[in-house]
Protein backbone atom coordinates (compact mmCIF):
# COMPACT_ATOMS: atom_id res chain seq x y z
CA UNK A 1 0.00 0.00 0.00
CA UNK A 2 1.50 3.41 -1.23
CA UNK A 3 1.80 6.00 1.95
CA UNK A 4 -0.22 9.16 2.31
CA UNK A 5 2.24 11.90 2.48
CA UNK A 6 1.08 14.78 4.33
CA UNK A 7 1.89 18.71 4.73
CA UNK A 8 2.06 20.50 8.03
CA UNK A 9 0.50 23.85 7.63
CA UNK A 10 1.62 25.83 11.20
CA UNK A 11 4.22 24.43 13.37
CA UNK A 12 3.17 25.71 16.86
CA UNK A 13 1.38 24.30 20.06
CA UNK A 14 -0.70 22.18 18.66
CA UNK A 15 1.06 20.92 15.55
CA UNK A 16 3.95 18.59 17.82
CA UNK A 17 1.12 17.17 19.48
CA UNK A 18 -0.40 15.83 15.78
CA UNK A 19 3.14 15.12 14.78
CA UNK A 20 3.04 12.75 17.71
CA UNK A 21 -0.03 11.37 16.76
CA UNK A 22 1.00 10.08 13.27
CA UNK A 23 3.38 8.21 15.28
CA UNK A 24 0.27 5.50 15.59
CA UNK A 25 -0.67 6.21 12.06
CA UNK A 26 0.28 3.13 9.28
CA UNK A 27 0.81 4.07 5.69
CA UNK A 28 1.37 7.67 6.50
CA UNK A 29 4.42 10.16 6.97
CA UNK A 30 4.92 14.62 7.16
CA UNK A 31 6.66 15.15 3.92
CA UNK A 32 6.36 19.20 4.48
CA UNK A 33 5.82 21.94 6.80
CA UNK A 34 4.96 25.24 6.40
CA UNK A 35 5.42 27.71 9.01
CA UNK A 36 6.29 31.67 8.94
CA UNK A 37 8.53 31.01 12.13
CA UNK A 38 11.24 28.68 10.13
CA UNK A 39 13.12 28.44 13.51
CA UNK A 40 10.16 26.72 15.00
CA UNK A 41 9.65 24.40 11.32
CA UNK A 42 13.22 23.09 11.36
CA UNK A 43 12.50 22.23 15.17
CA UNK A 44 9.37 20.47 14.29
CA UNK A 45 10.75 18.73 11.20
CA UNK A 46 13.93 17.54 13.60
CA UNK A 47 10.78 16.12 15.68
CA UNK A 48 9.59 14.13 13.01
CA UNK A 49 12.43 12.62 12.14
CA UNK A 50 12.83 11.48 15.86
CA UNK A 51 9.98 10.11 15.60
CA UNK A 52 10.47 8.18 12.28
CA UNK A 53 6.94 10.08 10.96
CA UNK A 54 9.28 11.81 8.49
CA UNK A 55 11.96 14.04 6.94
CA UNK A 56 10.15 16.73 6.13
CA UNK A 57 10.92 20.11 3.78
CA UNK A 58 9.74 23.20 5.80
CA UNK A 59 8.29 25.98 3.45
CA UNK A 60 7.44 29.41 4.84
CA UNK A 61 4.92 29.71 1.46
CA UNK A 62 1.62 27.68 1.93
CA UNK A 63 1.28 28.14 -1.91
CA UNK A 64 4.66 26.28 -2.45
CA UNK A 65 3.88 23.56 -0.33
CA UNK A 66 0.41 22.83 -1.95
CA UNK A 67 2.61 22.70 -5.51
CA UNK A 68 5.23 19.99 -3.64
CA UNK A 69 4.57 16.68 -5.28
CA UNK A 70 5.15 15.20 -2.37
CA UNK A 71 2.75 16.67 -0.56
CA UNK A 72 -0.62 14.43 -0.96
CA UNK A 73 -3.28 16.23 1.70
CA UNK A 74 -3.06 18.78 3.90
CA UNK A 75 -3.21 18.80 7.86
CA UNK A 76 -4.11 22.73 8.54
CA UNK A 77 -2.78 23.52 12.13
CA UNK A 78 -2.49 27.21 11.66
CA UNK A 79 -3.63 29.85 14.27
CA UNK A 80 -7.37 31.11 13.51
CA UNK A 81 -6.44 34.69 12.25
CA UNK A 82 -4.77 33.25 9.21
CA UNK A 83 -6.97 30.24 8.06
CA UNK A 84 -9.21 32.56 5.44
CA UNK A 85 -6.01 33.83 3.71
CA UNK A 86 -4.17 30.30 3.86
CA UNK A 87 -6.73 28.10 3.16
CA UNK A 88 -8.05 30.17 -0.04
CA UNK A 89 -4.84 30.51 -1.66
CA UNK A 90 -4.37 26.12 -0.75
CA UNK A 91 -7.64 26.12 -2.46
CA UNK A 92 -6.30 28.43 -5.62
CA UNK A 93 -3.48 26.56 -6.67
CA UNK A 94 -5.38 23.68 -6.29
CA UNK A 95 -8.76 24.97 -8.78
CA UNK A 96 -6.25 27.09 -10.44
CA UNK A 97 -4.46 23.50 -11.84
CA UNK A 98 -1.12 24.07 -10.21
CA UNK A 99 -1.85 21.82 -7.78
CA UNK A 100 -3.63 18.31 -6.81
CA UNK A 101 -4.55 17.26 -3.09
CA UNK A 102 -5.95 14.31 -2.09
CA UNK A 103 -7.58 16.07 1.10
CA UNK A 104 -7.58 18.81 3.52
CA UNK A 105 -8.34 18.62 6.88
CA UNK A 106 -8.57 21.42 9.07
CA UNK A 107 -8.07 21.82 13.42
CA UNK A 108 -10.27 22.69 15.67
CA UNK A 109 -12.08 25.61 15.49
CA UNK A 110 -12.71 25.39 11.95
CA UNK A 111 -12.70 29.47 12.14
CA UNK A 112 -13.15 32.35 14.09
CA UNK A 113 -16.70 32.91 13.41
CA UNK A 114 -19.87 31.47 10.88
CA UNK A 115 -18.96 33.87 8.05
CA UNK A 116 -15.48 32.81 7.75
CA UNK A 117 -16.27 29.31 8.39
CA UNK A 118 -18.83 29.37 5.72
CA UNK A 119 -15.55 31.28 3.20
CA UNK A 120 -13.44 27.68 4.05
CA UNK A 121 -16.21 25.84 3.40
CA UNK A 122 -16.69 27.72 0.04
CA UNK A 123 -12.81 28.09 -1.58
CA UNK A 124 -12.62 24.06 -0.46
CA UNK A 125 -15.79 23.21 -1.97
CA UNK A 126 -15.34 25.00 -5.25
CA UNK A 127 -11.71 23.90 -5.65
CA UNK A 128 -13.12 20.44 -5.47
CA UNK A 129 -10.65 18.97 -2.18
CA UNK A 130 -11.86 16.29 -0.10
CA UNK A 131 -11.92 17.44 3.08
CA UNK A 132 -12.83 17.35 6.89
CA UNK A 133 -12.56 18.68 10.16
CA UNK A 134 -10.23 17.54 13.09
CA UNK A 135 -12.82 16.61 15.85
CA UNK A 136 -11.64 13.33 17.61
CA UNK A 137 -13.82 13.70 20.58
CA UNK A 138 -16.88 11.48 18.64
CA UNK A 139 -14.52 8.62 18.24
CA UNK A 140 -13.27 8.41 21.91
CA UNK A 141 -13.76 4.83 23.37
CA UNK A 142 -15.76 6.10 26.55
CA UNK A 143 -18.05 8.45 24.55
CA UNK A 144 -18.39 5.38 21.85
CA UNK A 145 -19.11 2.94 24.50
CA UNK A 146 -21.48 5.51 26.21
CA UNK A 147 -23.77 6.60 23.71
CA UNK A 148 -24.18 2.45 22.89
CA UNK A 149 -24.86 2.03 26.50
CA UNK A 150 -27.36 5.12 26.46
CA UNK A 151 -29.29 3.67 23.66
CA UNK A 152 -29.11 0.30 23.93
CA UNK A 153 -30.32 -0.12 27.22
CA UNK A 154 -31.43 2.96 28.86
CA UNK A 155 -33.63 4.16 25.82
CA UNK A 156 -34.91 0.87 26.25
CA UNK A 157 -36.38 1.66 29.76
CA UNK A 158 -36.72 5.48 30.29
CA UNK A 159 -36.95 6.16 26.20
CA UNK A 160 -34.65 8.54 24.06
CA UNK A 161 -32.60 10.57 25.77
CA UNK A 162 -33.09 14.17 26.08
CA UNK A 163 -30.35 16.22 27.82
CA UNK A 164 -26.73 15.99 27.60
CA UNK A 165 -24.19 18.09 30.10
CA UNK A 166 -20.13 18.13 28.98
CA UNK A 167 -17.47 20.27 30.14
CA UNK A 168 -13.85 20.79 28.86
CA UNK A 169 -10.87 22.29 30.70
CA UNK A 170 -6.95 22.08 29.78
CA UNK A 171 -4.41 24.00 30.90
CA UNK A 172 -3.48 26.61 28.14
CA UNK A 173 -3.79 28.96 26.00
CA UNK A 174 -0.09 28.41 24.76
CA UNK A 175 0.25 31.55 22.66
CA UNK A 176 0.30 35.04 22.97
CA UNK A 177 -2.73 35.38 20.09
CA UNK A 178 -4.87 33.08 21.44
CA UNK A 179 -5.95 36.50 24.04
CA UNK A 180 -6.54 38.57 21.70
CA UNK A 181 -10.09 38.66 20.88
CA UNK A 182 -10.01 39.64 17.25
CA UNK A 183 -6.94 37.12 16.42
CA UNK A 184 -8.34 34.41 18.36
CA UNK A 185 -12.57 34.94 17.90
CA UNK A 186 -14.17 33.61 20.72
CA UNK A 187 -12.07 32.16 23.33
CA UNK A 188 -12.96 28.76 25.15
CA UNK A 189 -16.34 29.47 24.16
CA UNK A 190 -15.28 28.32 20.44
CA UNK A 191 -11.92 26.59 21.30
CA UNK A 192 -13.58 23.89 23.88
CA UNK A 193 -16.90 24.13 23.45
CA UNK A 194 -16.88 22.96 19.82
CA UNK A 195 -15.66 19.58 21.90
CA UNK A 196 -18.89 19.95 24.12
CA UNK A 197 -21.44 20.35 21.47
CA UNK A 198 -20.15 18.00 19.21
CA UNK A 199 -20.23 14.98 21.57
CA UNK A 200 -23.39 16.01 23.58
CA UNK A 201 -25.02 16.68 19.56
CA UNK A 202 -23.29 12.67 18.91
CA UNK A 203 -24.26 11.39 22.56
CA UNK A 204 -28.20 12.55 21.65
CA UNK A 205 -28.66 11.45 17.80
CA UNK A 206 -30.19 8.21 17.61
CA UNK A 207 -27.29 5.45 16.95
CA UNK A 208 -29.19 4.56 13.25
CA UNK A 209 -29.09 7.97 11.94
CA UNK A 210 -26.75 10.84 10.91
CA UNK A 211 -26.06 13.72 13.05
CA UNK A 212 -27.96 15.78 10.52
CA UNK A 213 -31.10 13.74 11.82
CA UNK A 214 -30.38 16.33 14.54
CA UNK A 215 -30.11 20.19 14.03
CA UNK A 216 -30.52 23.11 16.43
CA UNK A 217 -33.35 25.56 16.58
CA UNK A 218 -31.48 28.53 18.71
CA UNK A 219 -28.32 28.91 20.56
CA UNK A 220 -27.69 30.54 23.77
CA UNK A 221 -25.07 31.26 26.12
CA UNK A 222 -23.65 32.66 29.06
CA UNK A 223 -19.27 33.13 29.49
CA UNK A 224 -17.51 34.67 32.55
CA UNK A 225 -14.45 35.47 32.85
CA UNK A 226 -13.26 34.41 36.48
CA UNK A 227 -9.98 34.70 36.53
CA UNK A 228 -8.11 36.13 33.71
CA UNK A 229 -9.90 40.00 33.70
CA UNK A 230 -8.93 40.62 37.04
CA UNK A 231 -6.48 43.26 37.40
CA UNK A 232 -3.31 41.09 38.81
CA UNK A 233 -3.44 38.05 36.24
CA UNK A 234 -4.18 40.48 33.40
CA UNK A 235 -0.96 42.25 34.31
CA UNK A 236 0.93 38.53 34.34
CA UNK A 237 -0.90 38.00 30.97
CA UNK A 238 0.74 41.46 29.91
CA UNK A 239 4.16 40.52 31.19
CA UNK A 240 4.24 37.18 30.13
CA UNK A 241 2.66 37.67 26.15
CA UNK A 242 4.36 41.19 25.70
CA UNK A 243 7.33 40.10 23.62
CA UNK A 244 5.32 37.81 21.38
CA UNK A 245 2.10 40.19 20.57
CA UNK A 246 4.14 42.79 17.97
CA UNK A 247 5.29 39.81 16.01
CA UNK A 248 1.79 37.86 16.01
CA UNK A 249 0.71 41.78 14.43
CA UNK A 250 3.64 41.27 11.99
CA UNK A 251 3.10 38.23 11.14
CA UNK A 252 -0.33 38.18 10.36
CA UNK A 253 -0.35 41.31 8.59
CA UNK A 254 2.20 39.56 5.97
CA UNK A 255 0.39 36.28 5.61
CA UNK A 256 -3.23 38.59 5.02
CA UNK A 257 -1.02 40.60 2.16
CA UNK A 258 1.24 37.71 0.46
CA UNK A 259 -1.42 34.50 0.33
CA UNK A 260 -3.96 36.94 -1.16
Amino acid sequence: MSRLRIGFVGSGFVARFHAQAFASVRNAEITAIMTTNPAKGSELAAFCRTLGVGDPRVYTDVRALTRDAEVDAIWFLAPNYVRVALIEAIADEVQSGRATLKGLAVEKPLARNLHEARQILQAVSAAGIPHGYLENQLFAPALVRGKELLWRRGAAVAGEPYLARCAEEHSGPHRAWFWRGDLQGGGVLNDMMCHSVAAGWYALTPPDQPLTAMLPCSVSATIACLKWARPEYAQRLREAYAHEMGEFCKTSAQILNSNR
